[in-house]
């Protein structure tokens, strides 16, 4: 006679909302982006609240169309942390903005909170008035930035945290290597060499002079040097990466930052060159305009390459 044996059901984990926390985090968010969302909508209307400058609402136009989309994004990322919409959405819809915002924001947060002290041990203005905005309109966007970086990123890390437990509840020996793969290590190399010539590029911006700020305040310096640190940071990690060691949350981290910014600050500037055209764009000449192009090509290779390493690493955890 066959003895029957019932296995206990295990309840599947139910589907619980976001945590108090993460709520509050997005709501602050939105708000932070209110104030910035406002001046732009502003001047596409023609409505020059804080300019001085006479043709500063029709040469800036296409630029502010683009910044006021970004930042409605931004706003846009914290509603789906919230929403039950954001669980069931492809991940790439959710991951790629919020690795593009974090290449933006974390170097702004950084270039500020230490460039704004070593500014005022220096003496003289953080910002030059050489966009005809008055002094009242940095303080109120670059204010809503830092709380944008502060709250936006450690909401995305709460929601991956609920959307992907496994990834977090591992072991750290779980984690382990992604195992051999040609195309992704030809991808790591290529950031690793792309990333570096960003990093020197900014390097060299902050000590002599160029690029975005021909004569930079020392908050400016210290924003292109914290550019340059943070590619540097993505080259640590994808370095690690290519030599086979293995992988970890910090190196997992470093690499989503690294690349992020190199990504985040090329796509800037090539979209600054589009813009502009390519004989009327006062920041590049043709040879540095291409090393943005290469730059960015790198680390839209790198971000590849990390999905690629997140579909091995995850595919072997329970």
């Amino acid at each position: 006679m066959t003895e029957i044996i019932e296995r206990p059901v295990v309840p599947a984990a139910p589907n619980v909302g976001p945590s108090p926390a993460r709520r509050k985090l997005c709501i602050v968010t939105v708000a932070a982006c209110a104030p910035y969302l406002t001046l732009k909508v502003l001047w596409i209307l023609g409505i020059g609240l804080g300019v001085n400058g006479s043709t500063f609402l029709d040469d800036t136009r296409p630029a502010n169309i683009a910044t006021a989309f970004m930042d409605l994004c931004a706003a846009g990322l914290a509603v789906l942390f919230v929403h039950p919409v954001g669980r069931r959405i492809p991940a790439l819809l959710v991951g790629l903005p919020t690795w593009v915002a974090t290449g933006l924001l974390t170097p702004l947060c950084g270039g500020l909170v230490l460039g704004l002290p070593a500014q005022l041990l220096s003496g003289g203005d953080a910002f030059r008035d050489d966009g005809g905005l008055n002094a009242w309109v940095f303080v109120v966007v670059y204010s809503g930035f830092l709380v944008q970086a502060g709250l936006l990123i450690p909401a995305f890390a709460l929601y991956a945290r609920d959307r992907w437990p496994a990834l977090f509840a591992a072991r750290q020996a779980a984690i382990g290597t992604a195992g051999p793969h040609r195309t992704r290590r030809i991808l790591e190399g290529g950031f690793v060499v792309g990333a570096t010539v960003f990093a020197a590029q900014h390097m060299y911006d902050a000590i002599a002079g160029g690029g975005l700020y021909l004569d930079p305040t020392t908050t400016q310096r210290v924003a292109q040097l914290t550019f340059a640190l943070l590619a540097m940071v993505g080259v640590a990690a994808y370095t690690q990466f290519w030599r086979g060691r293995p992988q970890s949350r910090k190196l997992l981290a470093a690499a989503w930052i690294g690349s992020g910014v190199v990504f985040a600050e090329s796509l800037s500037l090539v979209t600054d060159l589009v813009v502009a055209g390519p004989d009327d764009d006062p920041i590049y000449g043709p040879g540095a305009a291409l090393l943005c192009v290469l730059s960015l090509l790198c680390a839209l290779g790198g971000a590849i390459a990390g999905m690629l390493r997140l579909e091995a690493t995850t595919s072997r955890l329970p």
